[in-house]
């Protein structure tokens, strides 16, 4: 393996992790017709927990605390997104 494949391999993974982000967007578009408002601080409690869960138990090199970090800028577009939809 070189540099390059290597490379090429991120490159396809950075699309799928695109691809599935967008997908993940658009349900939280459908998901907000069924709320009041955008924001479900209990709800996001569960996913940072969840997420930080399985970034512990599968002895991933993600760092539980990067895990929260991330999702919390997820959750955050999220919300923008819900909240320019209506």
């Amino acid at each position: 393996m070189d540099i390059n494949l290597i490379r090429e391999n991120i490159d396809k993974i950075d699309q799928q992790i695109l691809k599935l982000l967008d997908e993940r967007m658009q349900q939280a578009v459908m998901v907000r017709k069924f709320k009041e408002k955008s924001e479900d601080k209990k709800r996001e409690q569960k996913v940072f927990k969840k997420v930080t869960t399985i970034a512990s138990n599968n002895h991933s090199l993600l760092d539980p605390v990067f895990v929260e970090k991330l999702y919390k800028v997820i959750i955050e577009e999220s919300k923008r997104i819900q909240d320019a939809s209506r």
